[in-house]
Order: C-alpha cells, then structure tokens, then sequence
C-alpha cells in the first residue's frame, strides 16, 4: 500500500490476465475519476480565472494517493486533471502542459515528503508535519501554479498584468488544500480507529458538535454583526479542546469542519473575510486558514507525541522494574544527602519482610546489627568516596532472622546527587558448601579407604589417615613425591596411561592394581580415580581412592578352584543328558515311523477294499442286475404276473450297486488320485448333497494343484471327509462348506455348517474316535487341526500345512469341472 511502485509486478495471472495490473488500473482509473470530480467542484468557486481558484480539492486527494499508493497512480492524476481543464477552458496545449504541472506538482510534493518528512507518516511528528507544510503545501504547489498560470498566459487565456493574482490564487488553492485534506486521509487510513468507551463516543461527538455549532455562528452573520463576533473567539478554544482530547484524529477532523463551514459562509458573504470580491475573500480565508491548519495539525501531532513519550516512559519503567525485580538477589538505590532509598526489588521486601512505605522511610544501616552495621556503614561511605566497595554481612529480617549476604556497590552520579546502586546476594548456600567441604575433609581424613590427592605430574598433593596405614608412609613422606612410589617395578606404563586418561577428563573406575607398601609387600588394590576441575572446567589434579582388595583375591582364588570342579561336574552330567536326549529322540523317530507306516499300511487296506468292492461286489451285482432286467423283460413279453415283483427285485439290486459305489469311492477315492484334490473334494461335495440331503458348496482360490497320490492330500481329502460326515450325519446342518485357500504361507482346508454347534468344552473334553484321527492325520502331514464353533452357530474344522510341505505339479484335464462358488 505504501511501496513507491519501483518494483517488478510479479503477480499471478489467469487466464492471461495479470492481476497486478488489473489492480493498478482499477487505482489509476479511481483517482482519476475523483480528481475529476472534486476539480470541477473547486472550479466553482474560480473568479478571477476559469482554470484557477483558491479552493482545489484535488491537490490534497492525489498527494495522498500518492504517498498511500505510490508513483503508479501518477497517470490518474495527469487524467483527472486533462479532463478537468479540458472541460472548463483552455486549448489541448495547454491543458496537457496544465495537467502536467499538476501531476509534476504531486509526484515532486511526494518525493520530498518520502525523503524528507517520513513519507506517509509526516503526520506523526511536530517536526514532519513543518517540513511537510513547507515542501509538500509550499514549495511543491508552487511548480503548478508556475506552469498552469505561465501556460494560460502563453496560450491567450490569462491576461500578463493578472499573473500575480492568478499564480497567487493558484497556488493558496493547492497548498491550503494539501494542508487540510492530506493529513485528514493519511489520519484516518493509516491510523487504526481507537477502541473508546461510550464516554468518549459522547465526548467526541460533543467536540464535534461544538466545533460545528461554533463555526456555523462565526460565518453565519456579517461581518460586523456582534452575534457573530464573539462566537469567532470561541473557535480556537473549541478546536484546542478536540485536538487536545483526540489527538491528531481530532484536529484533523476540526480543521476539516472549520475549513468546510468557512468557505461556505465567506463564499455566501458572510463572516470575518466577506468582501465585495469573492476571490480576495477567498485568499484572506486561506491565509487565516494556513495560520489556523499548523496550529491545529502541530497542537494534536504534539499532544499524541507526548502521550507516546509518556507511554514509552511507562513502558520503559515497566521494563526497568521488570529487569530489577528478574535480578536473583536484592537491588537497592541509596541517596547519597539523604541516606535513605531511593528504589529497590521487590526481593527486598519479600526477604526482609518490610513493605515498601516502611522500607521507604528506613535507613540502610537498620539491617543490620552488631559489627556487621560498622562494616556496612564504612563500606557505604567507600562507596561514595572511591566509587566501589563489596562486603559480606548477616541481612537482618523484620522477625529477626540472619541471612549472608554479599553486597556489592557502585557509584552513580547524576547533574546534582550521587547515588549508590548495590546488589546483594544470597550466600547460605556457600556457606553450606563451605561448611560441606569441611566435613568432607573430615570424612576423606576418617575414611577406611585410602584417599590420596595427586596433579597432572602425577605428584602426590594429599595423604589420608587410611593411606599412611595402607602404605606404611607418613603424610610428610608421601606428600610432594610421585605416586609411582607405590608401583612395583616391572609396570612403568601403569602411570602414564592413567594420567593420559585423567587429561581428556575421563574416570577410571574399579581398575584393579598391585600396589607396593613402605616394607615391601604386595598389596592387591581396586584404584576408582576421578579428574578435579577448575570452575572453567579443566582438569587440574586427580582424587584416589584406593581399597585393600587382598582378603577379596585370596576368596576369588578359592571360588575359581570351587568353579572349576562344578563345570567339570556339569559337563560329565550334560553328557549324560545328550546321551538321554539322543536316545528319546532316536525312539521318537522310530514311533513315528511306525505311525506313518501304520497310516500307509492303513489306506492301503482301504484302497484295496474300495478295489473289491468296487471290482468284485459291484460287478456282481451289476450282473445280476442285467440278468433281472433280462428276466423282467421275458416275463412282460409271456404276460406273467411275476414282472412287476421282478422290476422291483431290478431297482433293489440297481440301489445296492449305487451304495457299494460309494463305499468304494469313500475307500478308494478315484478321483483324488487322477485329477487331484480340488476336483476330489468336488464329487465329495455332489455326494454329499445326495445322500444326506443338504446343501455343499466348496469354496476355492486359486491354489496350485496337488497331486492326489500325495500324502498331505489324502490326508486333507480324509479330513474334509470326516469332518463332512459328521455335520451331515450328527450336527443336523442345512449348508456345509468346504473351503480351500492359501493364506500367510499355509494351505488352509476349512469345513464350516450352521447345525448346531459344539456344547461348550466339548472340543477340550472329547475323546471320539474322529477327532482323534482328524488330529493325527494333521500332525502326519505338518499341520495343526483347530476345532471350533462359528461366529453365529454351528461348526468349524480347519487344518492348516505350511506350503512348503505341499509338493505341486499340473493337473490333468478332468471330463468336467463344477467348481462351486
């Protein structure tokens, strides 16, 4: 909004159109239309000259425009004012050349106020809204008046000897315009509207109503009409107080109202300025309203200037308490004349427990007592004298509790007083370390271990009590020699790495040494050494702690001798068990070898009885069958009466073939053996359907084809086969289903009904015959056997067999396939 315009358009288009430029255009095309506007409206009131008049809107409009828009907008007001000057009077050249000097006006006028009075912000400060009325009211409204009454005069339309007048009437039009309008606009733009109580929306429109009232009663009457006169005194005092109250906002809005109902009244003859020429009524209005427009602009720009000072003062002793109270011990001020304070934290108080009014009226000495009071008092007076001084005492609180403190103080002078700024700090918890550094001095020194102290060098710093007991040295012996005194000979790298290690500020913990005392002995040792840091954090010494591990290594030797004779005893007993192992495991195999060729030897047996019954019985019977039905027809043709017993003695035999053909596929099932499983568990599921009377559907994906002479699919076939039986038979379902399908790696057999059901417990608690065998078929082949009841009701039966134990190969092509779905 505020940009000068210099910058590259970046902005999206659509559908080839660039909206910053559509934008623009809307801009240029609004300013022109007002510039329009408002210039014929000021052209009403042109008397000495069409083209010049002492009220021109259009000035103040476009500078704003201007510094609110930027320089892209110079071609509405160039517009605006071609049309406006075109209209009144003039030829094209001098309406062009017009034009221009108005635009130049504008864009000059804005340069200066951009780089010498804060651009659009002019009207903040008393300083910016001077250099304001001088570069943008004053010097700039005088390149349009220069050009726009030099091109009239050139072109015929302004007589030389008027020159003066009209350049003058011009340029008082332009600048009292920029005066009045400009910082109205950028007032009221710019500025967020303030957030008032009801109280000042009353008060406001009370400011206003009195200024308008004021004004309307000033130039309403004539000029030497008394009830005219007095009201004009009042106008200031009016305009003061809105300016006063509603800062900039205020006088610029008074300043508007006043102009407003002054050129109503002088262009009506009426007021302080009415004379019988119109157009010197008018430049006497505008001298006084130039005189009155600073007044009111600078008078509300200061009042809002020192209404921020105050509240960046407030601010800033906001954030000077904030900083002093945030400080992590007590702050104080001391008045060097007084004696007394000045200010202080709020962590005086608190600390103390007086309030601020006892605190106010008390002398720092009263905190004190007994020798700490002298040491404060001379420490003051160091102070002042030498400029700094620190000191340590006891803060007495108002119950009387003693608190350490170091206080520390600086000199702060100013014009005529010189103060002292102090800080004291709690330091209990130095003392308490103090006091715990002595005891742990105390308990190092009565410590059972041996402590020692030693430096970077490796020289010893500290003996213990523990140590001179340890190493038969005295601490006068110890202390100041190498601590490589106590290393036996035969390990001179043993130092040096510790110290390397100590250096890279790394600990050694539990490092297991032998160590050599005064009178010679070997000492087994365990050696925790830890680096001392400085406050800067670098390692400057070491601390030793040395513990007598020798009665420790004399119990390890045993324990190990203890551990060898077990592990000798555990491993004569794991061999034992391998053995066992080797053995159970030999007779697991063998059962199950002998299972598996019992299960063989088993459908062997059933596929040699499938084969006789349906090879001997079956054939048997089919021929009796023939020779019945060969009998039947005889006797039909002799008319005996003994055909119709021989055609039902024919369909007893033709249903028992039927039933040997079923045991003999259930014992010998054909179709598993040619054509594989998938087409197996079909005629299994039409079988079904005719001899129970139920409803079989066999469900599939597409799985690979088993070959039916495969162990895992006879034993999948003989499950489906059970598991169908029984819900056909016992379960009194309506709908079985018999599902197969490869799932996470497993082929899954599933056989579901709706009958109903297994009582609950009754899979855990069965002992049939069936379930056993379903079982044992399923462990025969890999797999596990679940056995549960549905969702809803009835039954399922699921045998899972890991994929990889499911040899595949291709089928061959059965006469037909009726896969059910």
């Amino acid at each position: 909004m505020h940009e000068d315009g210099k910058r590259v358009s970046t902005a999206p288009t659509l559908w080839g159109i660039n909206h910053r430029a559509v934008s623009d255009l809307a801009k240029i095309t609004a300013v022109a239309l007002v510039y329009f506007v408002s210039g014929k409206l000021g052209l009403k009131f042109a008397f000495l000259n069409q083209s010049a008049t002492a009220v021109w809107p259009p000035t103040g409009i476009a500078l704003a425009a201007v510094l609110l828009l930027g320089y892209r907008v110079w071609p509405g007001i160039w517009l605006g004012a071609f049309l406006v000057n075109i209209t009144t009077a003039g030829s094209l050249l001098t309406t062009i050349c017009i034009a221009g000097g108005n635009t130049l006006e504008i864009v000059l006028g804005a340069w200066l106020v951009r780089r010498f009075a804060n651009g659009w912000r002019a009207v903040e400060r008393a300083r910016d809204i001077i250099l304001f009325a001088l570069l943008a009211a004053a010097l700039s409204s005088m390149v349009s008046a220069t050009v726009g009454v030099t091109s009239l005069a050139l072109g015929g339309f302004a007589p030389w000897n008027d020159y003066a007048a009209i350049w003058t009437t011009w340029w008082f039009g332009d600048a009292v315009s920029a005066l009045v309008l400009t910082p109205l606009l950028l007032i009221w733009i710019t500025t967020p509207l303030p957030r008032w109580e009801r109280r000042q929306y009353s008060e406001a429109a009370l400011a206003l109503t009195l200024v308008s009232g004021i004004s309307l009663l000033g130039f309403s009457g004539p000029r030497a009409d008394p009830a005219s006169q007095y009201p004009r005194f009042l106008m200031y005092p009016a305009s003061l107080w809105a300016a006063y109250r509603f800062r900039r906002r205020g006088a610029a809005c008074a300043l508007f109202v006043v102009s407003s109902v002054a050129i109503w009244g002088t262009l009506h003859g009426l007021g302080p300025f009415a004379s019988a020429d119109p157009n010197k009524s008018l430049l006497l209005l505008q001298v006084w309203m130039s005189a009155y427009a600073m007044t009111m602009l600078v008078l509300g720009t200061v009042v809002t200037e020192r209404e921020r000072a105050e509240k960046d003062a407030l601010t800033e002793k906001h954030l000077s308490d904030a900083i002093v109270n945030s400080l992590p011990g007590i702050f104080y001020m001391i008045d060097e004349t007084s004696q007394s304070f000045v200010r202080w934290n709020w962590n005086l108080e608190k600390v103390s427990g007086y309030s601020s009014d006892e605190i106010a009226r008390m002398n720092p000495l009263e905190f004190f007592e007994g020798p700490d009071k002298e040491l404060i008092r001379a420490r003051i007076q160091e102070v002042f004298a030498k400029g700094q001084s620190d000191a340590e005492a006891h803060l007495v609180s108002k119950e009387g509790k003693k608190t350490p403190y170091y206080f520390v103080g600086r000199r702060f002078t100013t014009a005529t007083t010189k103060y002292l700024t102090g800080l004291g700090v709690d330091v209990t918890e130095r003392k308490r370390a103090e006091e715990a550094q002595a005891r742990l001095a105390a308990i190092v020194e009565s410590s059972d271990d041996a402590i020692l102290g030693k430096d970077l060098s490796g020289i010893i710093t500290s003996w213990n009590a523990a140590a001179a007991k340890l190493y038969g040295y005295t601490a006068e012996e110890a202390i100041g020699k190498s601590v490589s005194l106590l290393i036996p000979p035969g390990h001179p790298d043993e130092e040096p790495r510790i110290l390397a290690k100590l250096r890279r500020g790394q600990s050694i913990h539990r490092h297991e040494a032998v160590h050599t005392a005064k009178d010679g002995r070997r000492i087994d040792v365990s050696l925790t050494i830890s680096p001392i840091k400085d406050s800067d954090g670098r390692v400057i010494g070491a601390s030793r702690i040395t513990r007598d591990i020798t009665e420790r290594k004399q119990t390890e030797a045993e324990l190990e001798n203890w551990r060898h004779h077990l592990e000798s005893r555990v491993e004569e007993r794991t061999i034992e068990l391998v053995l066992a192992h080797k053995q159970l495991q030999s007779q697991i195999e063998e059962r199950k070898r002998l299972e598996a060729e019992m299960a063989r030897a088993i459908e062997r047996e059933q596929l040699r009885l499938g084969q006789e019954l349906h090879d001997g019985l079956g054939q048997q019977l089919a021929g009796i069958g023939y020779m019945i039905s060969a009998l039947q027809t005889k006797l039909e043709s002799q008319s005996a009466p003994a055909a119709r017993d021989a055609e039902k003695v024919e369909k007893l035999v033709l249903e028992s073939v039927e039933q040997v053909r079923h045991l003999a596929k259930g014992f010998y099932p054909v179709e598993l053996e040619r054509y594989g499983l998938l087409f197996a568990l079909e005629e299994m599921a039409r079988a079904t359907e005719r001899i129970f009377g139920v409803r079989c559907l066999l469900q599939s994906d597409e799985s690979p084809y088993v070959d039916g002479k495969d162990a895992s699919a006879i034993q999948f076939f003989r499950i489906a086969q059970e598991a169908v039986h029984n819900a056909g038979k016992h379960a009194g379902a309506k709908q079985i289903t018999i599902r197969l399908a490869a799932v996470n790696g497993n082929n899954v057999l599933s056989v579901m009904d709706d009958g109903i059901g297994l009582p609950s417990g009754a899979v855990d608690e069965s002992k049939g015959m069936g379930l056993r065998i379903m079982q044992y078929r399923a462990r025969m082949i890999g797999g596990t056997l679940k056995i549960g009841n549905g969702p809803d009701r009835g039954a399922i039966v699921t045998c899972a067999v890991p994929t990889a134990e499911w040899p595949v190969s291709s089928p061959p092509q059965p006469q037909c396939v009726n896969n059910q779905a």
